[in-house]
């Protein structure tokens, strides 16, 4: 049992002592005497919200165009970086279960845009099948914008014949009985009055154990991954359902729970 342990032990140590000898290194603070007046440049690069295959256009050649240009020497930069987030390991189940609670959808929404990307060009190391997607909102105002890339990915599926890819539910927890009644009367419309969408909003919170006992039913054998980003309390509910509703065999359904804060 001790070679079990001596490995991670080593690397640990490893570990320490390489962080012990960056925080020795010496930063070194340039100061352009050049600039008399203070100048600030706010560039906003491609969204957080935007998938990375969204050519967002060519300024990132030109920046790096134009201070190739420069012939004074610029200091050595060194990146500590990127860090993913657990969101990245959507691509790695046959089913993928995203669920939102509150305002910070974006990073979800770059999920949504980089799997259809994957998908519309014939991924083939694409797991993802099925997408399961819940979002637990307040305001109706908080769902503007992302309304948007929902109906077009609703016009694009149903184009090349692939209804079933993505699964959403949306649900509002603000409401009174005067606008519930509203919606009601309107429920046989083709869209939904408040998205524009032809999944109607849901009033209320989901009931996780139907929607779990839904989704092992609809894929027996598969590893569904279900990624939250909101507040604990919800995290325990859905790491508790994930585990009552994983098979005891392992060859059938498992649900394996990821979380991640924003």
């Amino acid at each position: 049992s001790w070679k079990w342990i001596l490995t991670p032990v080593i690397i640990y140590i490893f570990e320490r002592i390489l962080r012990f000898y960056r925080s020795q290194q010496k930063v070194v603070i340039t100061k352009d005497e050049s600039c008399t007046h203070p100048k600030f440049w706010n560039c906003r690069c491609t969204s957080i919200a935007s998938a990375w295959k969204w050519d967002m256009g060519d300024w990132t050649e030109n920046l790096i165009r134009a201070f190739e240009q420069q012939n004074s020497p610029v200091p050595r930069i060194k990146v500590n970086g990127p860090f993913g987030t657990v969101s990245e390991d959507v691509f790695q189940y046959e089913v993928a279960v995203l669920v939102r609670a509150g305002i910070g959808v974006t990073p979800f929404a770059s999920i949504l845009k980089s799997i259809w990307y994957k998908f519309q060009n014939a991924d083939h190391n694409l797991k993802t099948q099925t997408i399961y997607f819940y979002w637990i909102y307040r305001e109706t105002g908080a769902f503007a914008w992302f309304s948007d890339l929902l109906v077009s990915l609703e016009q694009e599926m149903e184009e090349l014949g692939k209804v079933g890819f993505l699964n959403y539910r949306l649900f509002l927890t603000g409401w009174d009985c005067n606008f519930a009644g509203h919606a009601a009367l309107s429920f046989d419309k083709a869209t939904d009055i408040l998205t524009g969408l032809k999944q109607k909003t849901s009033f209320g919170r989901p009931m996780w154990d139907n929607e779990f006992s839904t989704i092992a039913t609809a894929h027996p054998k598969s590893a569904v991954g279900v990624f939250l980003c909101g507040p604990q309390t919800l995290a325990k509910s859905l790491r508790k359902c994930c585990h009552q509703y994983s098979s005891l065999d392992a060859r059938k359904v498992q649900f394996y729970f990821n979380n991640e804060n924003f």
